[in-house]
C-alpha cells in the first residue's frame, strides 16, 4: 500500500506542478498580451495628440488669414491689382519704358513688345481684348507711354 500512495502523492504533486506551470504561463500571456496593447494604445495616443497640434496650429493659421482677407486692406488691394479699380482723389499712372524705336512696326521683337504691354494693363483690360479684340497692343502702346487716370468726382 506504500507504493501506492506514493504513487498518488506523486501524481498529485506533479498534477499541481503542472497546472501551476500551466496558470503561470496563461498570465505571463496574458500580461504580455496587455502590455502589448497598452504600448500600442500610447503611441496611438501621442500621434493623435500631434495631429490635434497641428490641426489647431493650421487652424489659427487661417483663421488670421480669413481676418486679414475680410479686411478693407485686403480688399483694396484686390480691387487695385484685379479690377483696376481705385479710391476717389487716387491717380493711377502705368508708365512705360521708352522703346529703342519710336514705330512699333520696325521694332525688332514685336511679339514680346504687344503681349508686355498687354499684360501690364488692368486685367479688366486685358479679358477685353482676348474675347473682343477691343484694341490692339499696338494702340495700347500708344495709350500707355504716360497715361493717367483719375475718378471722376461723384
Amino acid at each position: 500500500m506504500r507504493k501506492n500512495h506514493l504513487n498518488e502523492t506523486s501524481l498529485g504533486t506533479s498534477v499541481t506542478i503542472i497546472g501551476s506551470l500551466f496558470i503561470s504561463l496563461l498570465l505571463a500571456f496574458s500580461w504580455g498580451n496587455s502590455l502589448l496593447k497598452h504600448t500600442t494604445l500610447e503611441r496611438e495616443i501621442g500621434d493623435f495628440q500631434h495631429n490635434i497640434e497641428m490641426l489647431e496650429e493650421e487652424n489659427k493659421n487661417l483663421e488670421q488669414q480669413l481676418v486679414y482677407l475680410r479686411s478693407p486692406q485686403y480688399r483694396d488691394k484686390w480691387a487695385k491689382e484685379h479690377e483696376g479699380l481705385m479710391q476717389p482723389r487716387e491717380k493711377v499712372m502705368y508708365i512705360e519704358p521708352p522703346l529703342a524705336e519710336d514705330n512699333l512696326e520696325t521694332a525688332p521683337n514685336k511679339n514680346i513688345l504687344e503681349r508686355e504691354i498687354l499684360l501690364r494693363r488692368p486685367k479688366r483690360d486685358q479679358w477685353k481684348w482676348f474675347f473682343f479684340g477691343e484694341t490692339s497692343p499696338a494702340l495700347l502702346l500708344e495709350k500707355t507711354n504716360i497715361q493717367e487716370e483719375t475718378p471722376e468726382a461723384k
